[in-house]
Parts: structure tokens; sequence; C-alpha cells
């Protein structure tokens, strides 16, 4: 991997961190997102009572919180490892830590904001997020076994797809 594409991935995780950050602030407040989806709502006709629209508000608002982190986490990974060849451990701890730290910085950002909320339960649902990107680099390198080079294998702490029970390739090896 050159510098410039380097210099790329890290802007997305920086770019996306910004965006994260932004979305706490009080133009994202619950009142205003209800009345956003109050109006597509009404724009589709669609036939949705008072009690479900408030719930399907409040599921919007907890996947956006897992959604958000998740690509957070695939983001800062790539600008860590600049690829997705093989899962390396030790990096994706990296990723958790720092995961956990914009998650709770995210909702401490909200004690600034004059309408919102924070809440230990968000920064668990963010948290959730950047697990599930770690889970899904590992299920993507170890169900894609020709990603893995014998170069990428040998390197310490990274998983090949024949070490992960049940996951090996077919065909001997």
């Amino acid at each position: 991997m050159n510098r410039t594409e380097s210099v790329v991935q890290w802007a997305e995780a920086v770019a996306w961190t910004v965006l994260i950050f932004s979305l706490s602030g009080d133009s994202f407040q619950s009142s205003r997102t209800l009345i956003a989806l109050q109006y597509w709502i009404a724009c589709l006709d669609l036939p949705i009572s008072p009690p479900n629209v408030l719930l399907l508000h409040g599921v919007f608002r907890k996947v956006a919180h897992v959604g958000e982190f998740r690509v957070l986490g695939i983001l800062l990974y790539r600008a860590l490892s600049g690829k997705y060849t093989n899962f390396r451990v030790k990096l994706a701890c990296w990723v958790l830590i720092v995961g956990l730290l914009l998650a709770l910085a995210d909702e401490f950002r909200q004690v600034l904001a004059n309408h919102r909320t924070p809440t230990i339960r968000d920064s668990a649902l963010d948290f959730a997020g950047v697990i599930a990107s770690q889970l899904w680099i590992l299920l993507r390198t170890a169900l894609s076994p020709g990603v893995v080079t014998r170069k990428d294998a040998s390197r310490e702490g990274s998983v090949q797809p024949s070490r992960i029970k049940g996951l090996a390739p077919r065909g001997g090896r």
C-alpha cells in the first residue's frame, strides 16, 4: 500500500468519526428525527398507528447507533492494516479499544448539547457495532480462503481459515 492510499484510508475513518460526532448534536435530537419520520410516513401514506410510529422511531435510532459504529470499525481496521487480507487479533483489539473510547466520547459530547441525553446504553450499542465490524472482518477473511496468502498467514497474530474449526477449505489442505 502506498502513502496516498494510507492517507485516504485514514481520511475516510476521520471523516466518518466527524460525521458521527456531528450526528450527536442538537440537530439530530429525538424530537426532530421523530418529526422527520412522521413526515415521511405521511408522504408515503403508510397506515402506521402513533404507538407504532414511536416504536419504529426508537428502533431506527438504536439501529443507527450500531450501524454507524459498525462502519467506523471497518474503516479503522482498514486504516490500521491497509487491507482485509487476513484477520489479526492484535489489530482487532486496537480497533475495539479505539471504538470503545470513541463511543464513550460520543456520548460525553451529548452532555454539551442542550437537547440530548447521553446514556451508557447508547455507548453499549455503539460498541456492539464495533464488535460486529470485527466479527464481519473475521468471517469475511475466514470464508474467503483465497484472499489469505502464505506470507500474510505467517505473520504473528493472524487467524487463518484453516485454523478456525469447521472453516477449512474443502479439497485437502
